[in-house]
């Protein structure tokens, strides 16, 4: 049976991450460029301890067509990571393998880059 993930309002998520320090601004802002945009009510969330969590369905199937969002090695670059699918490794048949999709930016960046990645890569949304 499938490990489910259960969401939090945009806004719980939002407040969350706005009471820690300055090195999460950039997931506030993500989550409130997320709010305002006409596909809000069609992405869910969690916040949790390292990062955030987005995914289509209410609950989150873990590791199943989920988008992870962490700080990287430094508070400067964010890393968005999508599962697909589990991660698998085949020794017998290698074909078979299959690892999460990823990317980083900057911090700076990171809402401009959740939107390209939503909208550009994954295709979940249309272009505005």
């Amino acid at each position: 049976m499938p490990l489910l993930v259960t969401t939090e309002p945009w806004e719980d998520i939002e407040l969350f991450f706005s009471t820690r320090h300055s090195g999460w601004t950039p997931f506030v802002e993500m989550v409130q460029s997320l709010r305002n945009e006409p596909y809000a009510s069609s992405l869910f969330g969690k916040a949790t301890m390292m990062g955030l969590l987005i995914g289509q369905t209410s609950p989150i199937r873990w590791m199943h067509a989920m988008l992870r969002i962490e700080h990287g090695p430094t508070w400067e670059e964010i890393k968005f990571e999508y599962f697909e699918r589990e991660p698998q490794r085949d020794m017998l048949r290698p074909e078979n393998n299959y690892e999460p999709w990823r990317t980083t930016s900057t911090a700076v960046d990171a809402v401009a880059k959740l939107e390209h990645i939503l909208v550009k890569r994954l295709r979940w949304f249309r272009p505005a």
